[in-house]
């Protein structure tokens, strides 16, 4: 006979978890059901009702059976990548945007799950198992302040059973979650009866040990099977709580009279209600101060912190529904202003990766999220194989330029997507704390253009094919902000926002130089006009003064180039013009401008060594190399004999606070629509970083086969 479900079964489990955290005897393994997924079951229905094809009326004439019959026919028919685009959006929606009662169950859920990373993280819990697929766990460890390194994601369907058991069976780390369907961000889930037989099977030897010890079950199960399947008559303390208790007869319901569980059911069953409750009765109050006990009724929106003990208790105990009997009181508290709004995360979030000679990466978050790792892991990548790899790819490129062979257009993205494969697998899926990190940053971000990846490592490290970076989405770089930042340079200038903010606040212009050099078959005059103009004009609509200075050909010889790059008093320098790459000495690499004006005296070389002693005690913030192979880099070892690795490591050295410039040789169309695309977002978004993802990604869509996508290369010292 189960018990019943008044307040002493809530305290008797409260009791036994503190016994067992004091005793040091295994804690309960937490099973979080499909009942307590932070969407409705009609609102998946309902995108995937509407994605087959199925008209609004039509579905509001289906009664609650027949709609969730065509549900799983529907599911079927779809596509794979559909699937993910109803979860994705459903997942990424704003919370404002959500009406009720969506927004009040996401409201409810996210409350739950900090009752949850707050008991987690006091070790009331070791092993969570959930059928959710979301991310709101995760999130919920970081706001509790559990360090990624402390806990553990497992993904049914992408780890394998072997790799889970052996996972679970290591001491450390001490927190592990299993995600029994699969996981949204890794794109590995599973809905239908089909999808989740499919994976419980595998995973059922692994997970039947695990249920015999003492185990709370929370949330609405009745979809579960493969929880039910592994839930044994034998076994230790079981509790299971959920609003709706199980049917008679059924399976669920024969398991827990033949173990002689404990239900909870009803409105304090609910899932935000029983983990704030249950984290408040064993570990206090959320705020510093707050004595222990039920201190806020977090699923009623209101703060009780002031009742008495007993009042609350009468609450509880009373024959009226705690709903009920608190609405008075959540009604006065909002009228005081007294109310409990979830609190938006910062959009905005950078993960810096740094790597080493010594081979060591470490990485650190900040924005959204704060969190630095405990420790560098030893990632072995050979930097000048890679950079080997690259430059032997933008001679290829080279090559099909001058053969002019259309056909031959694309057929450096397969080895550019494989390169970046390997390179993402081995940064990422052998380092857990900077996987999860990952997982993280992407969700609190919420989209990826506010999610920013900055790669930092030594001067050599700027030939690493970083913006090659591609995962089970496809490139990186057209879908988050990449940029680079070298070590050991002592940079203390300002970032481009704070300097337009600045130039603002002092009433003067921004000033922007402008070269053209066409040394040969390139209308370089032309992209120069067009950049001034279009800076000239998006500065009028923004109320932003501009001043914009055309060097044009025709003037552009080596003296006058020289004369204004020595001290540059111009915030912006944009080169446009042939460049050249010295892989024999690197500090020979160049821009290319005629000796005289008006085209006469002969093609020179403004090399990389010559650049990096005209511009320290500049004003530049911002350098444009519009030219092949400016971001090209030789090996280390050349700087046994030389100073530089080539004119971007010239300019970074020469403290240019950020440099932009292309790895490869690129096509004169692909470079002018970049341009024009980056300097319209340039004084927009006041961010180099993400005027450089509008402009790849523009060329992406437009012809994913030219290289200029891919090809540039983003320093910048200061964000």
């Amino acid at each position: 006979m189960t018990a019943s479900t008044h307040m002493p079964e809530l305290s008797r489990l409260a009791n036994r978890m503190l016994r067992a955290k004091d005793k040091g005897t295994p804690p309960f393994v937490l099973v979080i059901g499909s009942g307590a997924a932070p969407m409705s079951r009609k609102r998946l229905e309902t995108d995937v009702l509407l994605v087959d094809g199925m008209g609004e009326t039509e579905l509001e004439a289906y009664s609650p059976a027949a709609r969730l019959e065509a549900f799983w026919m529907a599911w079927r028919r779809i596509s794979a990548k559909e699937r993910f685009a109803v979860l994705d959006d459903i997942y990424r929606e704003p919370k404002e945007s959500l009406g009720e009662p969506d927004r009040s169950l996401l409201e409810s859920r996210l409350r739950g799950y900090r009752g949850v990373a707050r008991l987690c993280a006091e070790g009331y819990f070791d092993a969570v198992l959930t059928t959710n697929i979301d991310m709101l766990l995760e999130q919920a460890f970081f706001e509790a302040g559990v360090k990624p390194c402390d806990w553990q994601v497992l993904v049914n369907g992408r780890d394998g059973d072997a790799t889970i058991k052996r996972c679970l069976e290591a001491p450390l780390p001490r927190l592990k979650v299993l995600k029994l369907h699969g996981d949204w961000i890794a794109r590995q889930f599973a809905v239908s009866r089909d999808e989740v037989d499919g994976l419980g099977e595998a995973i059922e030897p692994v997970l039947r040990p695990l249920l015999e010890g003492p185990v709370l079950v929370v949330g609405d199960t009745t979809r579960d099977w493969d929880i039910r399947n592994c839930l044994t008559d034998q076994g230790e303390a079981f509790h299971y709580v959920s609003e709706n208790r199980p049917g008679p007869g059924t399976d669920l319901a024969q398991i827990i009279q033949r173990r002689n569980a404990s239900v909870i059911s009803g409105e304090r069953a609910e899932f935000g209600a029983f983990f704030s409750w249950l984290s408040s009765r064993l570990l206090g109050g959320d705020s510093p101060g707050e004595e222990a006990g039920l201190q806020t009724y977090v699923n009623l929106g209101i703060n009780v912190a002031d009742l008495s003990d007993e009042t609350v208790e009468s609450a509880l105990e009373s024959e009226t529904p705690v709903i009920e009997f608190l609405s008075e009181l959540r009604e006065d508290a909002a009228a005081d202003g007294q109310g409990s709004p979830l609190v938006d995360m910062p959009k905005r979030v950078t993960l810096s990766i740094r790597y080493g000679d010594d081979e060591a990466l470490s990485f650190r978050v900040e924005g959204a999220l704060s969190y630095e790792s405990v420790r560098a892991e030893t990632v072995r990548l050979d930097v000048e194989e890679l950079n080997g790899v690259l430059y032997d790819l933008g001679e290829d490129l080279a090559a099909i330029h001058t053969e002019g062979n259309r056909d031959r257009r694309g057929s450096w993205r397969g080895r550019a997507k494989r390169e970046g494969s390997i390179l993402h697998r081995e940064l990422f899926r052998g380092n857990a704390d900077l996987l999860q990190t990952l997982g993280m940053a992407i969700q609190a971000a919420r989209e990826p253009e506010n999610l920013s990846f900055c790669f930092s490592g030594p001067r050599n490290h700027l030939g690493m094919p970083y913006e090659l970076l591609y995962d089970a989405e496809g490139p990186l770089a057209v879908r988050h902000p990449l940029f680079r930042q070298v070590v050991g340079v002592d940079n203390r200038a300002e970032s481009f926002a704070d300097l337009l903010s600045g130039l603002r606040h002092q009433k003067k212009p921004l000033n922007v130089l402008l070269l053209a050099a066409d040394t040969g078959g390139i209308e370089v005059d032309a992209e120069i006009d067009a950049v001034a103009e279009q800076l000239r004009q998006k500065a009028g609509r923004l109320n932003m003064r501009i001043r914009t200075v055309c060097v044009h050909t025709a003037k552009a010889s080596m003296a006058t180039v020289q004369r204004k790059l020595s001290k540059c008093a111009f915030h912006i320098v944009h080169y446009a013009g042939h460049g050249q790459f010295s892989p024999e000495t690197g500090e020979n690499s160049g821009l290319r401008f005629w000796a005289e004006e008006q085209q006469h005296g002969g093609i020179q070389q403004l090399t990389a060594r010559a650049l990096a002693q005209l511009m320290p005690g500049s004003k530049t913030n911002l350098f444009f190399l519009s030219c092949c192979v400016g971001a090209t880099v030789g090996s280390k070892s050349l700087l046994r004999a030389n100073e530089y690795l080539g004119v971007m490591d010239a300019l970074a050295q020469a403290r240019v606070p950020a440099v932009l410039g292309y790895r490869w040789n690129v096509t004169d169309s692909g470079a002018r629509t970049f341009a024009s695309v980056f300097y319209d977002a340039l004084l927009e978004t006041q961010s180099p970083a993400q005027a450089t993802l509008r402009a790849r990604r523009q060329i992406y869509m437009d012809d994913p086969t030219d290289e200029t996508w891919t090809s540039p290369i983003l320093v910048m010292q200061k964000q």
